[in-house]
């Protein structure tokens, strides 16, 4: 099982964007929500730090009011995983679910347990939603709090920096980022294993890191600043499905990035997008294809491109197909089927009585014409031409259940002068029938002899 955790520890998430699972789907216009760059989807908040790993405080947990908004886009999220803890929705998300809650952190998770597989309603509250908000002193102390014995190294670099900006929050931010541009960083699937001091082991040794590296490590030189800052943890862009009517995330898109408090407001800042951009513009899936350097070790590299390239379109379209049938089949509710009788313009009650009976009658005949087929199909062709034959003779001259082909020819022949034709026929029947010859000839033959016997008996 893949999917985004309430922690984060240095290759987590490395880990987790090496699976092309999906992770969920966005049913909307895709027009009406910001570019690729600009799709986080948000998963939850981490803002305490031990030294080795992230988790989220007491402070997230609350519960938060839904803000005011005059206008939002309607959007549908559909997770793989039907009974998930938290949904991911776009930056600036409200739920439209009853036993869905909105967090402090702006996180959405459901109250209770619940297994859903049809989309969730969703809205998206525009850029213009990150309110301001006050932080309180103790909320302030805990967003800039760190271990002053630990990673000494980085503490004097934000301290150098932070001086060198003249300590505006503003400038320090755009030198940090700019520092990490110029110092040889590289974003990689296999970043190796860290210990002891991680910040500075990451910062001035191996400069190798996936998303998650770069920030935790610029969340600590903010808050070595002074300047309260966090984590927060979710995917980023996505790709569009094959019928171009849904988005879909896969759990490569996993990513992680920072949230700098400025001027009253929670503000992302993501480091990622100075050490790899093409990871925004183009995204994790098309990134992985074109940059082979990612994905560290260069044994393994080759085999592991091709194993994507290999399943990459078998598993787009298995999860299409499988959310195909679970929309249009699993999930066609009572609010579907009114849907599609208004496009119909039968969305009154004589309307759903026509449906009805309409409905009933399509079954019926397709029922007859099955059993009428079934019957046909049971028979030889030599035996339809005879139940042909009977049923354009008088009913006295059908033929008994007593009596074989040939009586019931003898007995016919009776009615008529000429029995030569009579005769014929039998002739033709034990041919067809006792010597097995029943080719195309033989049967045009009986079928020729049979239609003289009609004439003969219609003429007497």
């Amino acid at each position: 099982t893949t999917g985004i955790s309430d922690r984060m520890s240095p290759g987590d998430i490395a880990q987790l964007s090496q699976s092309s699972a999906l992770a969920f789907r966005v049913i909307t216009d895709m027009y009406q929500l910001p570019s690729r760059q600009s799709l986080y989807w948000r998963a939850l908040v981490l803002d305490e730090y031990d030294g080795v790993t992230w988790t989220s405080s007491f402070f997230n947990q609350q519960i938060k009011m839904e803000p005011a908004h005059q206008r939002a886009v309607k959007y549908q999220y559909l997770p793989a995983d039907e009974q998930s803890d938290w949904i991911m929705g776009l930056e600036y998300s409200i739920p439209q679910e009853r036993y869905l809650q909105l967090y402090q952190d702006n996180s959405i998770r459901p109250s209770k347990l619940i297994k859903r597989n049809q989309p969730i309603q969703m809205l998206w509250l525009g850029r213009s939603a990150d309110e301001a908000i006050p932080l309180s002193s103790r909320q302030f102390e805990f967003n800039i709090k760190f271990d002053h014995d630990r990673d000494l190294k980085s503490q004097k670099l934000a301290y150098e920096l932070f001086e060198k900006n003249q300590k505006q929050p503003e400038k320090y931010i755009q030198s940090v980022l700019s520092w990490y541009r110029k110092n040889g960083f590289v974003y990689t699937l296999t970043p190796g294993t860290l210990g002891g001091d991680r910040i500075d082991q990451f910062l001035f040794s191996s400069r190798k890191g996936f998303c998650e590296h770069y920030a935790s490590s610029f969340v600590m030189l903010m808050r070595y600043a002074g300047i309260p800052a966090r984590v927060v943890t979710g995917y980023q862009g996505g790709q569009l499905a094959p019928d171009g009517q849904s988005w879909e995330v896969r759990q490569l898109d996993a990513h992680a990035w920072s949230e700098v408090y400025l001027n009253g407001k929670w503000k992302r800042i993501d480091p990622t997008a100075m050490i790899a951009p093409q990871r925004l513009d183009s995204g994790m899936q098309d990134y992985l294809a074109q940059d082979q350097t990612v994905w560290g070790d260069e044994k393994a590299k080759a085999w592991r491109l091709q194993q994507f390239k290999f399943l990459k379109n078998v598993r787009i379209w298995s999860d299409y197909l499988s959310y195909q049938w679970q929309s249009k089949v699993v999930g066609y509710d009572v609010e579907k089927q009114k849907s599609w009788l208004a496009r119909l313009g039968l969305d009154s009650t004589y309307g759903y009585v026509i449906v009805l009976i309409l409905g009933v009658g399509g079954v019926l005949v397709i029922y007859v014409g099955f059993y009428w087929w079934k019957q046909t199909n049971q028979h030889k062709e030599y035996q339809r031409l005879i139940f042909k034959f009977e049923r354009s003779v008088p009913k006295h001259l059908h033929k008994t259940p007593s009596e074989t082909f040939s009586v019931w020819m003898q007995r016919l022949g009776t009615q008529v002068q000429n029995k030569q034709v009579f005769e014929q026929v039998i002739v033709s029947h034990q041919k067809i029938v006792f010597l097995e010859q029943s080719n195309r000839a033989n049967i045009q033959e009986f079928k020729r002899l049979l239609k003289d016997c009609a004439i003969a008996l219609k003429q007497s």
